[in-house]
Parts: structure tokens; sequence; C-alpha cells
């Protein structure tokens, strides 16, 4: 369960290190809403917004990592 402010404005918790493959630029940040949001881009292009209801920051941090890693398609 997502801890800290809740509102309708989501705070940015944390971007994640950018990680540069030969293809595309691929990165992720976190936002937390009434739950944690993963955020995927490649290049400047926002690919897909991924809820994590119900899990840790710690989860969605692990995701992130995985778009950014190509584990994630």
């Amino acid at each position: 369960m997502a801890t800290g402010r809740k509102g309708k404005r989501a705070s940015k918790l944390m971007a994640l290190h950018k990680h540069t493959t030969q293809e595309v630029d691929r990165r992720a940040e976190i936002v937390e809403e009434t739950h944690y949001v993963v955020k995927m881009y490649k290049g400047n292009e926002l690919v897909e917004e991924r809820p994590i209801v119900g899990h840790s920051r710690r989860y969605a941090e692990d995701c992130a990592e995985n778009w950014e890693n190509g584990i994630i398609k």
C-alpha cells in the first residue's frame, strides 16, 4: 500500500537513472498518487503508465528497473 501524501496532485518520488541501449533510450519514473504509478518512456515518448496497486515502493522500483533494462518490452 502506498504511503505519504494522498491528494489530487501526484508527488514525484524519484526518477531512476537512464539506461541507454543500442536501440533506444529507455527511462522510467515513479510517482505516488493513491498508489504508485510507473511511467515508462522510450526517448521522450511516454509509452505506458503502469499502476502498481497494493504493492510496495520497492516493487514499483523493480518494475521501473525491468523497463529500463529491457525485460519489459
